[in-house]
């Protein structure tokens, strides 16, 4: 099976995790960055494009990532 792991940082440790378990069960994952690529969910058949390549892949893996303090919007005293 062919997986995308969505991840913005190859270095995280559940990215890495997700990675080598994936490979360590014989999948071939891939791990792409979800802003520099897009999802066409619209169709009847899905397609994942990263840098205007098309990837065949068999399922999407989005993993969550915490913001830090660094990257976090500037609070606009509404949501407090």
């Amino acid at each position: 099976m062919r997986i995308a792991i969505l991840s913005r940082d190859r270095t995280r440790y559940s990215t890495r995790r997700l990675h080598e378990a994936a490979v360590a069960r014989g999948h071939e994952a891939l791990i792409v960055d979800y802003l520099r690529c897009y999802m066409n969910i619209a169709t009847g058949k899905p397609q994942v494009i990263d840098n205007g390549e098309h990837l065949q892949v068999d399922t999407v893996v989005p993993t969550s990532e915490q913001r830090t303090p660094s990257t976090e919007p500037p609070s606009s005293g509404r949501w407090k």
